[in-house]
């Protein structure tokens, strides 16, 4: 059994689900502006223009744990997880210390981290997944085997999402 805590302690504004590849990784057009919540990919969190514009000390620590925890799914034969990203106004409000979270540059906002989805072996299944695929998609694949998948994850993230 694997326990994992909640990523989002509290209810963020805007959501990213993060993979590092941006074939049809766009949230569907009707879903948006419809009051309901919507979690974003990767393609949106680019049109946004987001960056997680967080402090150097926070930037390289989170640039070694991404390069740690992407390292470890590697080696795990994992493939197929995100970042997810919750974006919510800072407020004063202290958070319990299990939250991973952290505070823009201009203090206006608070960023809530993880990585989910971890538990995706690269099997038959997906290596067949990625056969067929290829065919269709050509490099723009999403279902990539892990030592592709943790290069491309881990250079969209340290490249595209922090700052």
């Amino acid at each position: 059994m694997v326990v994992l805590h909640n990523v989002h302690v509290e209810e963020p504004v805007d959501v990213y689900d993060l993979k590092g590849s941006l074939y049809n990784r766009t949230c569907k057009v009707e879903a948006r502006g419809q009051g309901l919540s919507v979690i974003r990919k990767d393609r949106d969190f680019l049109q946004d223009g987001m960056k997680l514009s967080v402090t150097e000390e926070d930037m390289q620590s989170l640039s070694r744990q991404i390069r740690c925890d992407t390292n470890f799914l590697r080696l795990s034969n994992s493939n197929n997880y995100s970042l997810l990203v919750g974006v919510l106004p800072h407020s004063s409000q202290a958070l319990p210390a299990t939250c991973r979270r952290y505070v823009s540059r201009d203090g206006r906002s608070v960023y809530q981290v993880g990585i989910i989805d971890i538990l995706t072996a690269y099997n038959l299944k997906k290596k067949m997944e990625n056969g067929i695929k290829s065919i269709f998609q050509g490099s723009e694949v999403s279902c990539v085997p892990p030592d592709q998948y943790a290069d491309r994850f881990c250079t969209f993230m340290l490249t595209q999402v922090l700052q």
